[in-house]
């Protein structure tokens, strides 16, 4: 099976050089890109899919992923290639999920081997698109939060990664940090004013709200899940009102795997998420701003993850 990879040198794990780029140079059935900007992506995708690539490594966290799924149609159409990852970035939650075959050059040849032998394991899961309901760029992942998550991930970008803590770390040190204000009443920015609804019901009136997530994968990371397991659809969402009540119950359900059932708290699985919010929400790590009407979150095109 020929192999393109997408590296981003950027990553925090390669740290302005992509080992993996020289490595490939001298491997023949190995077709490797390192684009400066994402507006090179469907150009590199389209090279890769004239060339007959059928399986696509991506060397670099969630973010890098996130942009090779949104770009895959310019470059493959419907006929998209395998994943396979080599995980390089600040945060990695999709490997958690789907596995990977490890960072750098080791990675690689392990990649190269599974796919000779032909013993590389596969997963499937449906890629989260997001939307804006007013219409505008469409952004396809894997994880989307809005909320405390969004205040989270901008705190850790002006403040936690300055004082070296990396970015994963930083999110969870200002979730932390943000959580405890709220058990003295202290939610400040994090609540923001928000709507949702399923798949075929109308939007209620907006009212505040603490935190919104929602993923298409089906494992996060040590064994946090607030979500349903049971029921339909595979998008996975949970909204908490603002502020929100027996916080700290909330959060050991979570940690034990399963959703909190109580005032202010609603969860679901569906095919679509319609959100109404006037601040900006995030997908696999970066901000998006929501439009006027807010965003359309779905479970979009099946993507199959090798792994090893």
């Amino acid at each position: 099976m020929k192999l393109g990879v997408v590296s981003n040198r950027y990553s925090d794990g390669n740290d302005g050089f992509s080992a993996i780029a020289a490595a490939a140079a001298g491997l023949p059935d190995v077709l490797c890109e390192t684009p400066n900007d994402l507006s090179a992506l469907p150009r590199v995708l389209k090279d890769f899919a004239a060339a007959g690539v059928e399986v696509l490594a991506v060397d670099g966290g969630d973010g890098t992923v996130r942009d090779v799924l949104t770009a895959l149609p310019a470059g493959f159409g419907d006929a998209w290639p395998a994943l396979a990852l080599l995980p390089s970035g600040k945060t990695n939650l999709i490997v958690r999920d789907v596995g990977g075959f490890g960072r750098g050059v080791e990675g690689l040849l392990r990649l190269r081997k599974r796919l000779a032998e032909g013993t590389a394991r596969t997963t499937t899961r449906r890629a989260l698109e997001a939307v804006p309901a007013a219409g505008g760029a469409l952004v396809r992942g894997m994880f989307c939060g809005a909320g405390v998550f969004t205040y989270a991930t901008r705190m850790a970008g002006n403040w936690t990664y300055n004082r070296g803590i990396k970015q994963n770390a930083g999110v969870a040190v200002a979730m932390a940090r943000t959580l405890w204000d709220s058990r003295r009443g202290r939610e400040g920015e994090a609540c923001i004013p928000m709507a949702t609804a399923e798949e075929g019901a109308v939007l209620p009136a907006a009212s505040p709200h603490f935190l919104l997530l929602a993923t298409t994968l089906e494992k996060l990371m040590l064994g946090f899940w607030p979500f349903p397991r049971q029921g339909t659809g595979d998008l996975r969402w949970l909204a908490v009102a603002a502020p929100p009540r027996k916080l700290a119950r909330a959060l050991w359900a979570a940690w034990r795997g399963r959703p909190f059932a109580g005032p202010g708290y609603r969860s679901g699985r569906t095919g679509a998420l319609s959100v109404f919010l006037s601040a900006p929400y995030v997908v696999d790590g970066e901000l998006f701003a929501p439009g006027e009407k807010g965003v359309v979150l779905r479970a979009g095109p099946r993507v199959r993850f090798l792994s090893d």
